[in-house]
């Protein structure tokens, strides 16, 4: 009797685990196809237009994570920007820095250090004009900058998360066959 019961627990477990492994494959997947896509829209822009535009904010913040890490006292901080340019005889506002994939999800772990939010703000002081890259078929689409600063990183990391996963999978797999003879 206590067999069967542990030869259950080993069985639910093992599926557990496998699915537990498999939902981590598809979120590395899914990693990848964010930076993949930060990454097209970066190269994309190269085509983008060029207008000349004002800084009309800029300022570091300090970002309030949705959630409480346990074990985290650390302070997180990015540059707040916002800009204005005209672009097919309209004016418009931005705040778009660049195509940085940093999913919100992240910006407790990923979040900017101060120094690095100052310095993109002492290289966008309010008044001074500055180069701004819009979409011709969207004037509203617009970046200060043509780069995905972190995508090769997020698309490393969304690889090894997807194999880790796989191959945890595939293990689980192989188990369960073995422990139900199919």
């Amino acid at each position: 009797m206590l067999g069967q019961i542990g030869a259950i627990l080993l069985v639910s477990g093992t599926g557990i685990v496998g699915l537990l492994a498999f939902l981590l494959a598809i979120y590395g997947l899914l990693t990848i196809n964010h930076a993949v896509g930060r990454m097209v829209a970066s190269s994309a822009s190269r085509h983008w237009l060029e207008a000349k535009g004002v800084v009309i904010a800029s300022q570091v913040v300090e970002i309030k994570p949705r959630r409480k890490f346990p074990f985290s006292d650390t302070r997180i901080f990015a540059p707040q920007l916002l800009y204005s340019y005209h672009a097919e005889s309209d004016e418009h506002n931005s705040q778009k820095l660049n195509f940085d994939p940093t999913p919100s999800f992240f910006l407790p772990i990923a979040g900017f250090e101060q120094r690095f939010s100052q310095q993109i703000v002492e290289r966008y002081p309010i008044g001074s004009e500055v180069p701004i890259y819009f979409d011709p078929k969207d004037a509203t689409r617009a970046v200060l900058e043509r780069n995905a600063p972190h995508a090769g990183t997020y698309a490393a990391t969304g690889l090894l998360l997807a194999l880790i996963g796989a191959s945890g999978a595939f293990v689980c797999w192989e188990l369960l066959k073995s422990f139900l003879n199919f």
